[in-house]
């Protein structure tokens, strides 16, 4: 894997452990915000539809 791709995956997983925190916190607006940018970051990744659900 190339420096690019390790740092997008870095960002992803951080992303996605504060969208898990701000669900759990009843704090939607917020998870929703970062679920957007999560999305725009990687539009087809499989773990977006496990986080959306």
């Amino acid at each position: 894997m190339d420096e690019l791709q390790i740092q997008i995956e870095s960002v992803l997983n951080d992303l996605s452990e504060q969208i898990v925190q701000f669900f759990e916190q009843d704090m939607l607006e917020v998870a929703n915000t970062l679920m957007d940018q999560y999305i725009k970051l990687a539009p087809h990744a499989i773990e977006r539809f496990s986080l959306e659900a």
